[in-house]
């Protein structure tokens, strides 16, 4: 019932009311539909439901709505199936965010009306996320690299102009010059790094993308 919370070692067999918690081991099978923002439901396994609206879901197998997913927030680790369904929002995702780790089936995806909302298959939501982190992190690591080369005179990395800017200077700029080139020495380090745990990320997404 609405506010209560549920947790079973093993399956699940109900319908929770909007606002109620439900969370399984094994496998949910929800008769009617999964609906509400503040309602959550999580299974190990596979989890199926007519359909689901504005609600949080998660599934550590596939995910099946025998009908439509209707801005929901819905992780699963296996695939997300949209069966064919009555109504306007039969056989679609609309709206809200849909994770199918193994890939994601529906007929329809968005609306006429313009509801927004995000599908991805092929890899985690935290993959997604450092993804993103990697790539802003190497763009701002790449424009202080402008920024330190332009001090040089210089569009390009090049080691042997470097080291002539240097040798000819004198004085406190020659100072200068060297705290500026050791600056620019970590940056390339640190993009270099970026660069190959983003690489690194990748490579392990297509492997699992493959695999599927």
């Amino acid at each position: 019932m609405q506010g209560f919370s549920v947790k079973a070692t093993g399956s699940i067999t109900n319908t929770p009311e909007t606002g109620s918690i439900m969370q399984a081991a094994e496998d949910v099978t929800v008769v009617r539909g999964i609906l509400g923002r503040r309602t959550r439901v999580q299974a190990g396994g596979d989890l199926r439901a007519q359909f689901t609206q504005e609600a949080r879901v998660e599934a550590g197998g596939d995910f099946t709505a025998g009908n439509h997913v209707y801005r929901a927030l819905l992780h699963a680790a296996g695939k997300v199936l949209v069966l064919k369904g009555g109504g306007s929002r039969g056989r679609g995702i609309l709206g809200g965010e849909v994770w199918g780790q193994e890939g994601v089936e529906v007929y329809q995806l968005g609306s006429p009306n313009g509801v927004a909302g995000a599908v991805v298959a092929g890899l985690e939501p935290w993959q997604a996320k450092q993804l993103d982190r990697l790539k802003t992190s190497a763009g701002t690591c790449e424009e202080h690299i402008q920024i330190e080369l332009r001090r040089f005179n210089l569009t390009r990395i090049d080691l042997g102009q470097i080291r002539n800017i240097v040798a000819a200077a004198t004085g406190p700029h020659r100072t200068v010059l060297i705290h500026q080139t050791h600056q620019l020495g970590q940056l390339v380090q640190l993009y270099k790094k970026l660069q190959g745990e983003q690489q690194t990320l990748e490579g392990r997404i297509r492997t699992t993308v493959k695999g599927v």
